[in-house]
């Protein structure tokens, strides 16, 4: 569907992504409630999780390190707020990696 959009993103000199509102917008519904990668940003990033045991879709890592990158941008923004931050990261992670990754904090 849009997933191809997810990752065209470019930093944007104030912090966040070029197309984070955009993605906002088409972030689909199953996203914007709770679910297994919404719970697991929000534990994982709110806790300084480990992503050592990511099992990416990709073997590439130049994919990997901007994909992970495009997620860390929209993570810091302060454009997107709450929920919907929360909706779209968890959106980029379904199509990044494979599962949702048990949280391991360092």
């Amino acid at each position: 569907m849009h997933e191809q959009k997810l990752f065209i993103g470019q930093p944007i000199e104030q912090g966040g992504l070029s197309n984070e509102n955009q993605l906002a917008q088409l972030c689909p519904m199953r996203f914007k409630v709770v679910n297994a990668w919404s719970h697991y940003v929000v534990t994982f990033f709110h806790r300084n999780g480990s992503t050592h045991n990511w099992k990416w879709k990709t073997k590439d890592h130049t994919i990997r390190e901007h994909q992970q990158l495009c997620l860390e941008l929209l993570l810091n923004s302060q454009r997107v707020k709450g929920e919907t931050k929360r909706a779209v990261a968890g959106w980029m992670l379904s199509q990044m990696l494979s599962e949702v990754p048990a949280c391991v904090y360092v």
